[in-house]
């Protein structure tokens, strides 16, 4: 038995299983997964409570009209969210690569700023790296535990995670930057 966790390493079959459904999903979907879902929650948490608000300030027909017009207008927000969330990704990983070789600190924070800018223009290949890199963690550390489980001796299971895990990843990103060039 081993005293080390692999990153993502699940509790048992069932979990492992799980997990590598869930990470190959984001890995190969993960901008059109994160797309749709803050569009969608955007919407219906606009419109429940732009329905409340409307309800209460002028009944039924008013609430009706509420929901619709702020669940539109959180669904619009929700999508410059995520160019938010792609800046804020895109910045934090430059500035911690920097802090990694030891910039001075005004450096780290002009990178920080500039790359958060490019990555708030090209958000779309920065949730695209990001998504297809997590799910890949994910699935990677369930099909080691399950291979390891299953008595497959991977010699070193660390290095047996990187490679899945960078296979995974390179092949998310791939499928993902052609859908996403096809519209």
């Amino acid at each position: 038995m081993r005293e080390l966790a692999l990153p993502g390493e699940p509790a048992g079959v069932f979990a492992a299983l799980l997990q590598l459904a869930v990470g190959l999903v984001l890995g190969f979907a993960g901008l059109r997964l994160a797309e749709s879902v803050a569009g969608l929650a955007g919407f219906f948490g606009g419109a429940v409570l732009g329905f409340l608000l409307g309800t209460a300030i002028g009944g039924p027909v008013a609430g009706l009209v509420a929901a619709l017009v702020l669940g539109i207008l959180l669904a619009v927000l929700a999508h410059f969210a995520l160019r938010l969330l792609a800046a804020i990704l895109a910045g934090g990983l430059a500035a911690t690569i920097a802090l990694g070789f030891g910039l001075a600190g005004w450096i780290v924070i002009l990178l920080a700023i500039v790359v958060g800018l490019i990555g708030l223009i090209g958000h779309r290949v920065v949730l695209i790296v990001a998504t297809s890199a997590a799910g890949a963690s994910a699935a990677a550390g369930a099909i080691v535990f399950l291979l390891a489980r299953s008595g497959v001796d991977l010699g070193k299971e660390e290095l047996a995670y990187l490679v899945i895990a960078l296979a995974l990843a390179a092949a998310g990103i791939g499928v993902q930057a052609r859908r996403a060039r096809r519209g």
